[in-house]
């Protein structure tokens, strides 16, 4: 985007949802421009769903039974 002469830098994140009939819609999710010029805009980082750390903590526990069972 150019603003007086300046660029500044955004993102914008789409969702492209297609149906049984066809047809395809677009829609807009998240976007984000950066006041300052000349400076990346970022999403501001991602914060992992509790599901996912509890799927991450469960597949440890099970990695680490399955080497000490081998060991013994």
């Amino acid at each position: 985007m150019d603003i007086n002469s300046q660029v500044h830098y955004g993102w914008m994140q789409f969702r492209l949802n297609s149906f049984s009939d066809g047809d395809v819609a677009v829609e807009f999710v998240a976007g984000n421009v950066n006041d300052a010029p000349n400076i990346a805009a970022t999403t501001g980082g991602t914060v992992p769903e509790p599901s996912s750390l509890a799927l991450l903590a469960a597949t440890g526990a099970g990695l680490a039974l399955m080497v000490r069972s081998r060991r013994k």
